[in-house]
């Protein structure tokens, strides 16, 4: 049998699920070996959130399912990323004893996911600086091409470190930020679109800010949406960036985008919060 163990309105980065001990008179076996977990959604009339103009989705369709877990571990928390908010799910756990046979799927625990309160993440990340149309490659960076030196630059304005496990960019570029990983207070990172460009330009010294890169994809020239996202599609920051009047133009001259006073979370939808960098290759 599966429980829910998480916090009331099953908040999406807080999906946590027990299940019940192992029985052999389950598996025929007397010594457990390994456990699964899954999630499944289902869609159809009559369910919260349908749409009758998509396909149904049925459960055997799974939205996650664990690595076997070769050590009894009762409880399991599901990935931030894998449900959202409002869709119906169900969660099931299975048994496998030391004979390689497995249980059946346990009973379905039904749920519809909150979502999470993102006030937190809101009130102390903002986006920075975009370099969004750097120069070519010149001597030194041979084989990389412009898009190559792209970068955004994330700030953490608050006094208290912040937790980036479950924030993604989705809009703009694609990028997961790593699980645990933390954004200093007053500090700032980075995520660009590659490494040994980046640092064939700027050098090592940023090396420590890198949160990661993001291959796929480029920034555009002339302007897009940004956003950084919890979960599966929270908006944490969601703006419109352009690259002509009223917004700064940087006319080809490789300079950046900059945020005017980063620590008053200024509207970044508004282009008379962004000026061109001082200079080329940004701040």
């Amino acid at each position: 049998a599966i429980s829910y163990t998480g916090p009331e309105g099953f908040p999406t980065n807080s999906l946590t699920f027990q299940s019940s001990a192992f029985s052999p008179s389950v598996t025929g076996g007397t010594t457990f070996a390994a456990m699964q977990w899954r999630i499944g959604e289902i869609s159809a009339p009559g369910i919260p959130g349908y749409d009758p103009s998509q396909p149904r989705i049925y459960e055997i369709e799974d939205v996650w399912t664990s690595p076997e877990v070769p050590i009894f571990n009762a409880s399991i928390r599901v990935p931030i990323a894998k449900a959202g908010p409002g869709r119906m799910y169900r969660a099931r756990v299975r048994h496998k004893d030391a004979n390689g046979r497995w249980s059946y799927w346990s009973d379905p625990l039904q749920f519809t996911p909150s979502a999470p309160d993102v006030t937190l993440y809101q009130r102390s990340l903002v986006i920075t600086e975009i370099n969004y149309d750097p120069l070519p490659a010149g001597p030194g960076e041979v084989g990389y091409v412009a898009s190559d030196f792209e970068w955004i630059e994330l700030r953490n304005i608050s006094d208290l470190p912040v937790d980036a496990t479950g924030l993604r960019f989705t809009k703009g570029i694609d990028f997961d930020f790593p699980s645990g990983y933390t954004i200093p207070p007053g500090g700032r990172v980075l995520v660009v679109k590659n490494l040994s460009a980046f640092q064939a330009r700027y050098g090592h010294a940023s090396d420590a800010i890198i949160a990661g890169t993001f291959l796929d994809g480029n920034l555009n020239n002339g302007g897009e949406d940004l956003k950084l996202s919890f979960g599966a599609g929270i908006p944490v920051i969601h703006f419109n960036y352009g690259s002509s009047v009223p917004w700064p133009d940087l006319g080809k001259s490789g300079r950046t985008l900059v945020l005017l006073s980063p620590s008053t979370a200024l509207d970044p939808s508004d282009p008379a919060n962004w000026r061109a960098s001082m200079t080329v290759g940004g701040s």
